[in-house]
C-alpha cells in the first residue's frame, strides 16, 4: 500500500510510473534509468528547497522538514538562511488571499493509484476537492515565458510540463473512481496555485483547458509503452547528451566538425 512514507522508495518508483518521472523520461531515459538503478542522484539547489519549504508548510510538516533539512539553517545562529525567510514571506502572502486559500483548502498530499494505458500510475495531490477539482502547488520564479531548447518561448506551464502533469492527475483521479464502481466519474478539473519567489511574490490560481490536458494525455499515450519497455530492460535507454547527467558520463568519439556542431 502506498503512503506518504514510502511513496519515493526504490520498490514503487520501479513499479509505478508518476508525472515526474514520466517527464523525466521524457527529457532523458538515461538519466532518469540510472537514478531509478541508485547511479546517479539529481542535485538538490535552493531553488528546489524552497518550493519544498511551501509544500511542507501547506502539508502542515513544516517542523518535520526543517528537522530533515538542516543545511536551510544558519550553522552559526541557527536562524533560517534568508532564501527560506523569504519563503515565509510567500506563505503570509498565500494565507492573506481569500480565494488562494480556498483553493488550497482540500485535503492535503491525497495518494491515488490507477492503471493508465496498461500500466500502473501514482499521484499525490497537494490539494484535493473531491468531486470539485484537483489543485497542484507551485512556487516558481516568476510568471514570465520560459525559453526551451528548440521550442523557443513557451508560458511557464508547457515550459515545465505541468500540462503533462495535469494530464496524469486527472486521469489517474478518474480511472480510481471508475475502480471503485463510479461508471459516470468525469475529469474533475486541473488547477495550478502559484506564487513567486520574487521580492514582492506575486499570486495566482492557473486553470489549464481540457483541451490543452487531453493534448497531453495523448503525449503520455504515445511514449508510456516505450518508457516501460525502458524500465524493464527491453529497450536501451536513449540519451539526450544534454542534461547534467550526460554531461557528466560523456564519452568523446574524437574531435567535433564545425558545421556539424553549427546544425545541431
Amino acid at each position: 500500500m502506498l503512503t506518504r512514507s514510502n511513496y519515493f522508495d526504490p520498490e514503487n518508483e520501479w513499479e509505478y510510473f508518476g508525472s515526474t518521472q514520466f517527464k523525466s523520461f521524457l527529457k532523458c531515459e538515461a538519466a532518469e534509468m540510472a537514478r531509478l538503478n541508485g547511479e546517479y542522484t539529481p542535485g538538490t539547489t535552493t531553488a528546489l528547497l524552497v518550493g519544498s519549504y511551501v509544500d511542507a508548510y501547506f502539508e502542515g510538516r513544516l517542523s518535520e522538514f526543517i528537522a530533515e533539512h538542516p543545511e536551510i539553517l544558519n550553522s552559526r545562529s541557527g536562524a533560517l538562511k534568508a532564501e527560506y525567510k523569504h519563503a515565509n514571506a510567500i506563505i503570509e502572502r498565500c494565507g492573506r488571499d481569500r480565494t488562494f486559500s480556498r483553493f488550497m483548502s482540500g485535503e492535503k498530499q491525497v495518494i491515488i493509484a490507477a492503471e493508465l494505458f496498461g500500466h500502473p500510475f501514482k499521484i499525490r495531490i497537494d490539494s484535493y476537492h473531491p468531486g470539485k477539482m484537483i489543485v497542484d502547488l507551485k512556487v516558481m520564479k516568476d510568471f514570465e515565458p520560459v525559453y526551451v531548447p528548440g521550442k523557443g518561448k513557451l508560458n511557464f506551464i508547457e515550459a515545465f510540463g505541468y500540462d503533462l502533469q495535469g494530464a496524469i492527475y486527472q486521469a489517474v483521479e478518474q480511472q480510481a473512481r471508475i475502480d471503485a464502481g463510479e461508471t459516470d466519474a468525469e475529469k474533475l478539473p486541473f488547477y495550478l496555485a502559484c506564487a513567486t519567489k520574487q521580492e514582492t511574490p506575486d499570486i495566482a490560481i492557473f486553470e489549464i483547458p481540457q483541451y490543452k490536458l487531453d493534448a497531453a494525455l495523448k503525449i503520455v499515450e504515445h511514449y508510456i509503452d516505450e518508457f516501460a519497455a525502458v524500465k524493464d530492460g527491453e529497450i536501451y535507454p536513449k540519451r539526450c547528451e544534454h542534461c547534467e547527467y550526460c554531461r557528466a558520463t560523456k564519452r568523446l568519439k574524437g574531435p567535433v566538425i564545425l558545421e556539424d556542431m553549427q546544425n545541431e
